[in-house]
């Protein structure tokens, strides 16, 4: 699966450039030429990492980075800034204050360029597994935790009840086979609502964790075909 890359530039010229660099480099690449269209397909086509000029017709590019990093979905976005008219020391902090991962100047050399998206996009994969890795030793732990609780639960409710019922019949010997009924009764409901919360629990865990496998399978095949 290739990865995806949004070009952000008023340039037709600049345009052509990337994305005849990037395509070369087994990158799939998407274009906009202003903000407003830039954020639509953000928001559609959610690109693995985004190229963005700072002088647009309409938003220009630390307008359209603050939304960007406001923006759950599209947080964690990398995003490298290029311009070729603001390319003072302010300009370049405003920009890393933003958030941007990355500044490069116009014109651009394209094959260092080439290779700062793929250093970037290493360490956000290498990131992105951490926090896989983890998500799912804390949803083993969670899922172990409730099962044992909820077997610690039953097996605590039912032994209240074991308990009562022996002292009932010690002085009620003739109400026994009733308790006795409703005791079972009990123990089957509880069976069933055991049964059925594990079972959500277990199918809960297995889907949540399935997505996460097949993130890291993504995740795999990428860095082996980066390589």
């Amino acid at each position: 699966m290739k990865e995806k890359i949004l070009v952000i530039d008023d340039s037709p010229t600049v345009l052509e450039i990337m994305r005849d660099a990037l395509t070369n480099n087994n990158f799939e690449v998407i274009t906009a030429d202003n903000g407003k269209d830039a954020l639509q397909k953000v928001e559609s086509i959610t690109p693995d990492l985004i190229l963005l000029d700072i002088v647009l017709p309409d938003l220009d590019g630390w307008q359209i980075c603050e939304k960007l990093k406001k923006n759950k979905k599209t947080q964690d976005i990398p995003v490298i800034m290029m311009t070729g008219a603001m390319t003072g020391t302010d300009h370049q902090l405003k920009s890393f204050d933003i958030g941007i991962d990355d500044f490069v100047i116009k014109p651009v050399n394209t094959d260092i360029l080439v290779a700062r998206i793929k250093a970037i996009m290493n360490r956000s994969h290498k990131k992105e597994l951490e926090d896989i890795l983890k998500f799912g030793m804390v949803k083993i732990v969670a899922a172990i935790v409730m099962t044992l609780g909820l077997f610690g639960i039953f097996f605590g409710v039912t032994f209240h009840f074991v308990i009562k019922t022996s002292q009932l019949g010690r002085y009620a010997y003739s109400q026994l086979s009733e308790v006795t009924y409703r005791l079972n009764m009990m123990f089957m409901i509880e069976g069933a609502l055991l049964i059925l919360t594990v079972g959500i629990i277990i199918f809960s865990f297995v889907r949540i964790m399935n997505k996460r496998f097949q993130r890291l399978e993504e995740l795999i095949a990428k860095n082996i075909h980066q390589e």
